[in-house]
């Protein structure tokens, strides 16, 4: 018999505003440039919350070499050039770990000032653990990290650094972001509490007072094994919560540009096909002539629309324009296509993998099923992406908001009254539209005698998504009912 002890939320998937208290999480996993922060080596597998990019970047640096540091290209979209308000990242890269295995020296020409030294193209120095020769830190010198110039310039204390002293010798590693490998990421756990890399996001909520909702880990996903472990990672976080994973499948594949024809076959084989996951392809180009992950995109979108409905996600991010993309992106080697919504359909969409078109007079994410969805598996439940995202939502919310309730005396009275209270919320999202149905009640089969006395009371939700718009069609039918007005205009 199962032992049940709190707020628990049960999805029957073939027969869910968020409330005020209760935040849903973008939650980030990749590698930042954490050894140009002063202090930043703490921010390795530990969740933390920003809201802009200035604030990203003082936790977690910052560099344009995303190929490295792929939570910086999160930092630019996410907050730099949409401004979608605050996430959660992860990085993985270890400043204890990840470093050269010796250290190098350098000799550094002190200024025309006489006071200052500069190491240019230090965006790989692991600033604090720089020493200079003969001298220390903060007694004698200080020493700053510029990510615009990514120069490294120290300063001495005083007037001087001595008479006669025209350089100053330096030791110091540099980090090795390609020694990050899959299990870095994947992360580890005891199931203590000790947890790194992707099972982190289990600490999200106690660290960050944040319910993780989406998982997204641009730059890494499009690795089965990585992605497969987002899938793990998302399903029941410390016993509640549950999150949608966005993932991206790869644009090369042992070292062959994949293309709309055969990237399907490679989500099949490969096991993107998760009923809470949304799986992206190709990447994009952007205006700005960067290239970014269509997950970061999404994602980005999908916490604007939250934003404009009180955190409700009945929303999809499919059809939400995209101004940075200027075309699809298949790698260096790929195909430079320019495609239309219906070659995106017939090879991506119908396969439950979105993607990115221009439509209706302007770049979309294009897409709204699930990654399970496809022409063999299509359900009431797969089709749309908001039927999942509803249902976590209101399973997270409903565990939230009774966390009080636990250990505290129930009366027959009392779960009426929940239940009521119950229905009026979920009439409440049918009054706006964001459900079509719901019925909140008490089903008395599926309580016992037993499972009232040891305190195990239940709800019941019955709930129908508001059904997406897949397709809008109109029929032209040509007629001769006009010519009758046409020629009686010369019988009069």
């Amino acid at each position: 018999m199962a032992y049940k002890h709190g707020v628990k939320a049960i999805y029957n998937e073939r027969d869910e505003g968020l409330s005020a208290e209760l935040t849903r999480a973008m939650v980030f996993i990749g590698t930042a440039p954490v050894n140009t922060v002063k202090g930043g080596g703490e921010n390795v597998n530990k969740p933390v919350v920003v809201g802009s990019f200035e604030e990203a970047a003082a936790a977690f640096g910052y560099s344009e070499d995303w190929a490295k540091f792929t939570l910086c290209e999160v930092m630019r979209h996410y907050f730099a050039n949409e401004g979608a308000g605050e996430a959660v990242l992860i990085n993985v890269l270890d400043v204890t770990k990840h470093l050269s295995a010796t250290a190098s020296t350098a000799s550094l020409t002190i200024g025309a000032d006489g006071k200052t030294a500069v190491m240019a193209n230090a965006q790989l120095v692991y600033v604090d653990g720089v020493t200079v020769t003969d001298f220390t830190e903060g007694e004698d010198y200080t020493k700053t990290y510029d990510r615009t110039t990514g120069n490294l310039t120290f300063k001495c204390v005083g007037d001087n650094w001595g008479t006669g002293v025209t350089s100053i010798s330096i030791s110091y590693k540099t980090v090795n972001s390609a020694a990050v490998t899959n299990a870095d990421v994947i992360g580890t756990t005891d199931n203590m509490g000790h947890n790194t890399g992707l099972y982190a996001v289990r600490n999200v909520y106690q660290l960050c007072r944040r319910v993780p909702s989406l998982i997204c880990a641009p730059g890494f996903s499009q690795t089965p094994a990585i992605r497969e472990a987002m899938e793990t990672v998302s399903r029941s976080i410390n016993g509640h919560w549950d999150a949608v994973i966005f993932t991206d499948l790869p644009v090369v594949n042992g070292g062959a540009a994949m293309t709309l024809a055969n990237v399907y076959a490679y989500k099949k084989a490969n096991g993107y096909t998760g009923n809470n996951e949304k799986v992206f392809f190709p990447m994009a180009e952007g205006t700005d002539g960067r290239v970014y992950h269509l997950s970061t995109l999404a994602a980005a979108n999908m916490r604007k629309l939250l934003n404009d409905a009180e955190d409700i996600p009945y929303q999809s991010v499919s059809n939400s324009e995209v101004g940075i993309i200027k075309n699809l992106y298949f790698g260096t080697e790929g195909d430079t296509g320019v495609y239309g919504d219906d070659t995106i359909d017939q090879y991506l969409s119908k396969n439950g993998i979105s993607s990115a078109c221009y439509h209706g007079g302007k770049w979309v994410l294009w897409g709204a099923h699930t990654a399970e969805y496809d022409q063999e598996t299509e359900d009431e439940i797969n089709i749309a992406d908001t039927n999942v995202m509803m249902m976590f939502y209101l399973g997270n919310d409903f565990q939230m908001r009774h966390a009080e309730d636990i250990d505290k005396p129930k009366t027959a009275n009392d779960m009426r009254s929940l239940a009521s209270f119950e229905q009026a919320r979920l009439d409440a999202l049918v009054s706006n539209g964001m459900l079509s149905y719901g019925r909140a009640y008490i089903n008395a089969k599926l309580l016992g005698r037993s499972d009232i006395i040891r305190g195990d009371h239940s709800v019941c939700f019955d709930i129908t998504p508001t059904p997406l718009a897949r397709s809008l069609t109109l029929y032209i039918n040509p007629t001769e009912d006009g010519y009758e007005t046409y020629y009686a205009q010369y019988t009069a």
